[in-house]
């Protein structure tokens, strides 16, 4: 009984080990590889007013990355991921926010986004979040925190 209890908390430790502890949601709003799809629109690692005060970096979807610069309204299908960490170094990855923009057609949380809570492995824990739109509605012009809506304030 023993060596078989030994053989099952091994073989776990070697699947978290291996990062298979998870797969990414195919439900998710962003790819399991999105590091190397999107790009990251936070310098550093930074500490988040909201988001349980995590420190956090951000992505965005290629598509959405010229309007987020120029504080305009982010196109349909835009997604934006952040990272939130347990540590001021963003070494730690505890779980990941998103956020997409959705259709006319799609029923709109607000301002027709869509938001999704994920672990540090890509499973959605969250499939509408209650904060995120309460936050993120004080955020113009498109619900977004962006570097022009950062230089108003």
């Amino acid at each position: 009984m023993q060596t078989k209890l030994l053989a099952v908390s091994v073989t776990a430790i070697a699947l978290l080990a291996t990062g298979c502890a998870g797969e990414w949601s195919s439900s998710a709003y962003a790819p399991a590889d999105y590091k190397s799809k999107y790009k990251k629109i936070t310098a550093k690692c930074e500490k988040s007013g909201g988001h349980g005060g995590k420190y956090v970096i951000s992505y965005i979807s290629p598509e959405a990355y010229d309007a987020f610069t120029q504080g305009k309204v982010l196109p349909k299908g835009a997604v934006l991921i952040k990272e939130g960490y347990t540590d001021s170094g963003c070494s730690e990855i505890e779980k990941h926010w998103t956020m997409k923009k959705t259709a006319e057609s799609d029923p709109p949380v607000i301002g027709n986004w869509k938001w999704q809570q994920l672990d540090e492995y890509g499973e959605i824990t969250d499939d509408a979040p209650s904060g995120c739109a309460g936050c993120h509605s004080g955020y113009k012009p498109d619900f977004v925190g962006t570097p022009a809506s950062a230089a108003k304030s």
